[in-house]
């Protein structure tokens, strides 16, 4: 009877690691938090963001059709809303708007619930590169759980104010787990925090907003992974310097200054992308839907189906944000006016004979290697 008693306990022990199992296996506690989570999303609206509006779409549905229901099953309630974030008119601070919500419920979460923030950007507008959202970060994680959706490629993220801190992997999934108490996948090196107040730097785990592939996707690496997933991420100093100028738009810059420009361009770009810009010197103004066309019309049998996307993004992304473009700003702040109809132009003209002299140089060079 003993052994019979024994044999039913195990048994019932089994199922409930089983079920434990199953449920972590599919992102489900099997006890539901008694708490209310609010998704805060909170979306640059920065011009070079512009190139990017298909991919915030997707992310908006995602979190709407596949992760809210999920997250339902783990808290009381679940509540998504929408922020946009943007320099105010002098440029020498963030401030945050929303049509259908209000600031003051973004910044004091009702009671008894928790916030999780996800911010969606490039990392290259004076949003950053000024360090205006610095101090915003700095508040946000010391109370809560806040992550990055990157809209660039991981190896393009040494091009943007992201690179001025350190690059990390954190062992957490950020569900009610404060940022500052993310643990590190390594102990730093001594070169890397020599000089900085490492304790106190933001820790900000930074995930790829465009892979929608299983096993890749932002959300299961965040929410949905294993107990202790390995997320990449940076460490920011938010004591970040700025000299609370606004960027001046009429700027000349002088030749030398131009060629340095092509000359980067050239060397941070594809192939491709230079071909794409090398298409544009025939056009004396373009917008984001014309350069698509101009796209549709490149050979990219050499790749497969399911990376065509992703290589016209990244030309895209090489092109638009490698310092020889910039909009026409009147057609930013005309009322109504869609992303893919704000008119772009070279920096100067001169940039278009630069590109032609440059490219020939490297191509050159590259074949007599």
């Amino acid at each position: 009877m003993r052994k019979f008693l024994v044999s039913i306990c195990t048994l019932f022990i089994l199922a409930g690691c089983i079920k434990k199992t199953a449920n972590l296996a599919s992102g489900v506690d099997s006890e539901k938090s008694p708490k209310n989570l609010e998704l805060h999303l909170i979306i640059d609206e920065s011009y070079s963001m512009f190139l990017w509006n298909d991919t915030i779409l997707k992310v908006k549905a995602r979190l709407e059709n596949e992760v809210k229901p999920k997250l339902e099953k783990k808290y009381a309630s679940v509540t998504l809303k929408s922020f946009g974030m943007t320099p105010n008119a002098s440029g020498t601070e963030l401030i945050l708007k929303s049509k259908t919500e209000s600031i003051e419920s973004f910044d004091k979460p009702s009671e008894n619930t928790t916030a999780l923030r996800l911010i969606v950007s490039d990392g290259v507008s004076n949003v950053w590169r000024k360090g205006l959202i610095l101090p915003q970060l700095n508040n946000w994680v010391q109370t809560g759980s806040v992550a990055l959706l990157q809209v660039l490629p991981s190896y393009m993220w040494r091009k943007t104010s992201l690179d001025a801190g350190i690059q990390v992997g954190f062992v957490n999934q950020i569900l009610d787990v404060e940022n500052q108490k993310l643990e590190l996948h390594k102990k730093l090196r001594e070169s890397l925090s020599r000089g900085r107040d490492v304790p106190n730097l933001i820790k900000l785990p930074v995930i790829v907003a465009t892979d929608w592939n299983a096993g890749e996707r932002w959300d299961d690496q965040l929410f949905f992974s294993t107990p202790r997933p390995l997320l990449s991420g940076y460490l920011l100093d938010h004591l970040y310097q700025n000299d609370g100028q606004a960027p001046t738009k009429d700027a000349q810059l002088s030749p030398s200054d131009l060629k340095e420009a092509v000359e980067r361009f050239i060397r941070m770009s594809a192939p491709m992308s230079r071909y794409l810009a090398i298409e544009l010197t025939a056009e004396k103004s373009f917008t984001l839907k014309q350069v698509r066309k101009i796209q549709e019309t490149f050979d990219f049998s050499f790749a497969r189906p399911e990376e065509i996307e992703k290589l016209k993004a990244q030309q895209l992304a090489e092109v638009f944000l490698g310092g020889i473009v910039t909009p026409i700003l009147t057609t930013i702040s005309e009322e109504n006016v869609k992303n893919e109809d704000v008119v772009y132009t070279f920096v100067d003209e001169s940039m278009k004979t630069l590109l032609f002299e440059l490219i020939r140089k490297v191509t050159n060079s590259e074949v007599l290697k």
